[in-house]
């Protein structure tokens, strides 16, 4: 369930930097959406109202706060990664991603 949250929240929150495509270099996108993809916050107000109610458990709740959490932590440091990686000469966004794949 976190996996599949994360992917869920990558892609809610991450997509919407493709309006910026014409004004971010193509190799910034990627991190761009990383960076724009961390959140806690909203998640953990969610999930409580959505307790109160009774329209999610505590169990799933916890999940999602954890795979908020999850993208805090994970997210920014391979956002800097891919952006150092991209800085280097000759290096394209291609080559920095599968970098990070390979780690």
């Amino acid at each position: 369930m976190v996996r599949f949250s994360n992917l869920a929240i990558a892609a809610a929150r991450g997509l919407p930097i493709l309006l910026y495509r014409r004004l971010v270099p193509r190799q910034q996108l990627l991190p761009g959406a990383l960076l724009h993809s961390t959140t806690v916050s909203f998640i953990v107000v969610a999930t409580n109202i959505g307790v109160d109610l009774g329209t999610i458990s505590a169990g799933t709740a916890a999940a999602f706060v954890a795979s908020g959490l999850l993208t805090v932590i994970l997210f920014p440091p391979v956002s800097a990664m891919l952006l150092r990686q991209c800085m280097q000469p000759g290096v394209s966004a291609t080559v920095a991603v599968e970098a990070v794949r390979a780690t």
